[in-house]
């Protein structure tokens, strides 16, 4: 597909008016958006996040016979446990109507709002994070086996730590094999949706690793911006316009992919518009009225991951002053890896 930029429409709008917006409104949708016919697996940090970037994403996959399965890694419960079981239910009813069925649907159940503790302070099997609600274990009571997925899948929930997250996701990639997966981004300016890429990338690169045929592509994009004007307000016949500020994450605004979502979505009768209703559902969020509204546009936009290792950032605190001969200890426990990697410390003095 041609991408017709934003800009490059407001160039010919000054001459051709009519026939600049007939160019930015009706490109044909282009049917080799995917990597191949396999599988698509969506991960959302939270239900509803899965509609926002995946609703287009998932109808077409479904169009084309692919398998499509969604994972949430938490249940949205920031506020309470019964709002987290609440926005399970929205979630299964918001899918059903793009067309997913529940048991295709998976609810991690780790905390809402914690993910990058789980990733960073609690990494290990031996781990346990309690969260502000006073639990420390997944829970759920719909999507697949009618439980969270640990409980689906071993017959107990898992402790709050980023080893079992990393376990879970591990094991559905594993067991379905997607060959295209749909997450947000590490620059999202969002906590656990950026903490979601990372865990969601770190399993991958595991997979990867002990099974080399294993070889997805990952598509991400972003949903929450610093900016508060973007994304536009709903316009299913308009594609996303340019995210501001974009090129401070390095992504460029030319490279990203813009997938056309079927024609039913870019509706203007918002009544029958499948996407509009599937976000309506989530009504304890606002429902489609509000900012998750913003997101229903001609297009869904995605950057393919090159997947390619990355260097880990060293972190051993605040530069400091000493005395000569002083003892100086050092703390490495900031430092981070993108992949997820273990790390391991050695300190060499280069001056002084």
């Amino acid at each position: 597909m041609k991408t017709v930029s934003t800009k490059s429409c407001r160039a010919i709008l000054l001459t051709v008016v009519f026939l600049a917006v007939l160019g930015c409104l009706v490109a044909a949708p282009d049917s080799s958006w995917a990597s191949s016919s396999g599988p698509v697996l969506i991960v959302a940090p939270h239900p509803d996040d899965d509609l926002l970037y995946g609703a287009g994403v998932e109808a077409t996959a479904l169009a084309e016979g692919r398998a499509v399965k969604v994972v949430y890694m938490t249940n949205g419960d920031l506020a309470g446990l019964d709002l987290g079981l609440q926005r399970q239910g929205e979630a299964v009813l918001g899918q059903s109507i793009i067309g997913v069925p529940e048991q295709d649907l998976m609810f991690l159940g780790y905390p809402d709002g914690s993910l990058r503790r789980l990733f960073e302070d609690y990494p290990n099997a031996a781990d346990v994070f309690t969260s502000s609600l006073g639990r420390s274990t997944t829970y759920g009571a719909r999507g697949l086996g009618a439980s969270d997925y640990h409980t689906y899948r071993s017959g107990a929930p898992a402790n709050y730590n980023g080893a079992n997250v990393l376990q879970d996701l591990e094991a559905i990639l594993e067991t379905y094999r997607p060959d295209d997966i749909y997450t947000t981004s590490e620059f999202d300016s969002h906590d656990d949706h950026a903490t979601t890429f990372r865990f969601v990338r770190a399993a991958v690169m595991q997979l990867k690793a002990g099974d080399p045929t294993f070889s997805p592509v990952l598509h991400k994009t972003i949903v929450w911006w610093a900016y508060d004007w973007w994304p536009d307000p709903t316009n299913p016949q308009v594609d996303q316009l340019e995210i501001p500020g974009l090129s401070s994450t390095g992504l460029a605004w030319g490279d990203r992919e813009s997938l056309v979502v079927p024609s039913a979505m870019q509706s203007t009768n918002l009544a029958t518009n499948p996407k509009y209703l599937a976000i309506e559902a989530h009504q304890s969020q606002g429902g489609a009225s509000g900012f998750l509204g913003n997101f229903i546009h001609r297009d869904e936009i995605f950057w393919v991951d090159s997947l390619a290792n990355h260097a880990p950032l060293a972190n051993a605190g605040l530069d400091r002053t000493v005395d000569t001969s002083a003892l100086v200890t050092l703390d490495g426990s900031g430092s981070t890896d993108a992949d997820g990697n273990p790390l391991t410390y050695l300190w060499t003095q280069t001056a002084g």
